[in-house]
C-alpha cells in the first residue's frame, strides 16, 4: 500500500495552472487518472479532471525510461524509469469557481489524484489543500 503524499495545489485567478510531477520507478503513460477538487473532501466537485492530451484540460503523463539512480552517499545504482504526470487546469474553470465564491480574497479548497497503472491498482498518490488565490489583474 502506498501512502499518499501530501502536495498544495496552488492556482491563481485570471490564469491557467499546470502542474508537473515526477513519478520515480514507475510507467504511467497507459495508466488512468483522476483528480478532483472540492470545497471539503465529501463537498461538490469542483474540478473534475481525467486522461488528456498534454495541452488540454485533464491529467496526462510523458515517460522517461532511463533516468539515473542514485543512492544517499551519491552512489549510481542504475536507470530507473520516471514518469512526468501533468495537471492542466485552464483558466475559465477557475475563474468559474472565483465568481462562484464571490471571491475577493483567496479559496481554500481539497484536492487528491488517483491513478490506475503501473503495476498497481487504483491508488491515491497524492492529496492536500488546493488553493486559489485572488487576483488582480484579469
Amino acid at each position: 500500500m502506498i501512502q499518499p503524499g501530501e502536495y498544495p495545489l496552488v492556482m491563481y485567478a485570471y490564469t491557467p495552472t499546470v502542474l508537473v510531477l515526477d513519478f520515480v520507478g514507475y510507467n504511467f503513460t497507459a495508466a488512468t487518472f483522476r483528480a478532483q477538487v472540492r470545497e471539503k473532501p465529501e463537498g461538490e466537485i469542483l474540478i473534475d479532471l481525467t486522461n488528456a492530451a498534454s495541452n488540454a484540460e485533464g491529467v496526462s503523463a510523458t515517460y522517461a525510461a532511463a533516468v539515473m539512480q542514485y543512492d544517499a552517499k551519491g552512489n549510481e545504482i542504475g536507470p530507473a524509469p520516471v514518469s512526468s504526470v501533468q495537471i492542466r487546469i485552464n483558466e475559465t474553470t477557475i475563474e468559474g469557481i472565483v465568481a462562484s465564491f464571490g471571491a475577493t480574497k483567496d479559496i481554500d479548497l481539497v484536492w487528491d489524484l488517483h491513478i490506475t497503472g503501473g503495476g498497481l491498482p487504483k491508488t491515491r498518490w497524492i492529496e492536500g489543500p488546493a488553493i486559489i488565490r485572488a487576483g488582480v489583474t484579469q
